[in-house]
């Protein structure tokens, strides 16, 4: 189908977006946004869009765009999830922009242009007046130079400091852009093949590199080594089959953390009903002797929580 221009985007809220209209039956339509980058609307998305869901969703889109990602896809199903990766609050908010700027950067040293309302997604903001604040503490940290105290026709230039790469450097190594998908689930010999032939070829297979506490050799204690995982992880896929009561309390770390969290479970273990504190989140459900079926959906969720990893 042949995209069509439309009066304004759904994120930003200005004109210049293309459409690609979906079946009527799917309700799925494709965006094309000169400022917010690709984007699709599936499914009957009910929960609409506020305007800090603008302003996240916006933000998410961006990202992904300068780095390359998959397109952000936003239904019922996924809506929650991404308003979680959000930044939690303005300290946050700048570090995010710092690595957005590092993603965007033509090459080290050099100036790279900057456009105003690219750099409005790449801080999470809908204020320009945010974006220069966001500018200021990074040069008075000394991790950027930029150049103008304000937007002159609509860009500006910047590059980042050596303590700027260094800083971005410890950002990701903290797990905000961490290369690992975490897995919370059972380790009896019954749930081996979950994860042998579901979780981690899905994980692999968006690019991610899996991660799970009893197949990692370390030396540390195993609480403290879970946690400093869970910490450095991108994401997180829950398996709660039997109300595994570790597997929970996982997440609930991981949630703490701002991490998404993806949720699995036994087709007939869901039958008899989720616990009262996990029920509310949408599980992706499995059946015993046929977990491979899980990895297209899987996949399908890792995608639209947290865009394509780092690993081809």
């Amino acid at each position: 189908m042949q995209f069509h221009a439309s009066d304004e985007c759904l994120l930003c809220q200005r004109a210049g977006v293309t459409v690609e209209g979906g079946s009527n039956e799917l309700l799925t339509h494709s965006y094309k946004c000169q400022n917010c980058g690709r984007y699709q609307v599936k499914g009957e998305f009910t929960s609409g869009f506020e305007q800090e869901d603008r302003r996240i969703l916006r933000g998410l889109s961006v990202e992904r765009q300068i780095r390359g990602g998959s397109r952000l896809v936003i239904s019922d199903e996924t809506i929650d999830l991404l308003r979680r990766q959000g930044p939690s609050d303005p300290a946050a908010a700048a570090e995010r922009f710092l690595a957005n700027l590092a993603a965007k950067s033509s090459e080290p040293g050099m100036m790279t242009y900057l456009n105003v309302e690219m750099a409005r997604g790449m801080a999470f903001t809908d204020a320009l007046d945010s974006v220069f604040a966001n500018l200021g503490f990074l040069k008075e940290e000394g991790w950027i130079d930029y150049r103008g105290e304000r937007f002159e026709e609509e860009e500006t230039s910047f590059r980042l400091t050596l303590k700027g790469w260094q800083h971005v450097r410890d950002l990701q190594m903290q797990g905000g852009h961490a290369d690992a998908g975490f897995v919370a689930m059972s380790f009896d010999d019954d749930f081996s093949d979950l994860f042998n032939d579901a979780l981690c070829p899905a994980i692999q297979s968006a690019g991610w590199r899996p991660v799970r506490a009893d197949r990692e050799h370390h030396v540390e204690r195993i609480d403290d080594w879970i946690m400093n995982q869970i910490s450095g992880a991108r994401f997180l896929v829950v398996d709660s089959t039997a109300q595994n009561v570790g597997a929970i309390f996982e997440a609930g770390f991981a949630l703490g953390l701002n991490r998404p969290v993806i949720w699995t479970v036994e087709k007939e273990d869901m039958g008899k009903g989720l616990h009262f504190d996990i029920r509310q989140f949408n599980h992706l459900s499995w059946h015993k002797g046929h977990e491979a079926e899980l990895v297209e959906p899987l996949e399908a969720r890792i995608l639209a929580a947290v865009g394509r990893g780092p690993h081809p």
